[in-house]
């Protein structure tokens, strides 16, 4: 990734911050409504990241040369 890109990245994260605060703090009955949404996206990573570490554990066991003892 260029500078250039992570520091819009990095920009655009920080704007989501503060909208989903300010959003948080003016419209709480709004944002407790969606927080659904935020539940079902972590339980989703959640389920998906102990299967990824798995396999990348397993991928790379398999393509370590042979040791000799």
């Amino acid at each position: 990734m260029t500078n250039k890109t992570s520091n819009v990245v990095l920009l655009l994260i920080l704007a989501g911050i503060v909208v989903g605060a300010l959003l948080g703090y003016f419209l709480p009955d709004v944002m407790l409504a969606t927080a659904v949404v935020g539940s079902l996206f972590l339980s989703a990573l959640q389920l998906v990241a102990i299967p990824l570490a798995a396999a990348a554990i397993i991928t790379a066991i398999g393509s370590m040369s042979q040791v000799r003892q």
